[in-house]
């Protein structure tokens, strides 16, 4: 890449004393191509802690309570069990029941992906946003933003 930079530099010095204006801009161009992909690549090589976020969420039409976590290191499946227990546990005993089957569904999540090596944000490209029952008012959503979440004990 470096190559690439020192091979345009010379290039446009070439250019520029032959006046064409559309050519030395067509290589101007493809200079600052070049140096934004090393600034990137460098920043991406230099990046060493990730940031692993996310949070559990339950909604309704007279609730919304949430758990969250951020942190260096990837989330523990069984510490992402305990926030979820202790969402439900802050629940009212009817709120609880309506969204039972969302909880356990979503414990089953969690156990999957933990014997599954995790959720990983950066394989998706995308954050993961699930609800537990789908398309329901009174449900329970898993959000994770950005790392590795539900992981074996280390």
């Amino acid at each position: 890449m470096i190559w690439d930079s020192l091979f345009l530099l010379r290039k446009l010095t070439y250019i520029s004393n032959k006046c064409n204006i559309f050519i030395y801009f067509k290589f101007l161009f493809q200079l600052r191509c070049v140096i934004v992909n090393f600034v990137l690549l460098i920043l991406l090589k230099t990046q060493t802690n990730m940031n692993h976020s996310g949070r559990f969420q339950v909604q309704g039409k007279n609730l919304e309570d949430f758990n969250s976590w951020a942190q260096d290191l990837p989330l523990l499946a069984t510490t992402g069990m305990q926030l979820l227990e202790n969402l439900h546990g802050r629940l009212r005993i009817n709120d609880a029941r309506i969204r039972s089957k969302g909880f356990a569904r979503c414990r089953r999540f969690i156990a999957t992906a933990r014997e599954n090596g995790g959720v990983n944000i950066s394989y998706l490209g995308k954050p993961l946003i699930k609800s537990f029952p789908k398309n329901f008012t009174e449900r329970l959503d898993l959000e994770v933003y950005f790392g590795v979440a539900f992981i074996k004990e280390y």
